[in-house]
């Protein structure tokens, strides 16, 4: 979780709200747009579906 937070805390992050980043989706090596993309899921509007991660037992 530390990539992600570290961004959404610094100046690159301003303007992105209203969303929720799952941290193992975040992928440094991707540009700025694409980690987005593929990190981001709706903040709470249940009738859309979400990106679920569930870690392997």
């Amino acid at each position: 979780m530390q990539a992600p937070i570290t961004w959404l805390a610094s100046d690159d992050s301003d303007g992105i709200n209203s969303m929720r980043f799952i941290a193992a989706f975040w992928n440094d090596a991707l540009s700025r747009e694409d980690r987005i993309e593929e990190a981001v899921a709706p903040a709470a509007w249940t009738q859309i579906p979400s990106k679920a991660y569930y870690p392997e037992d």
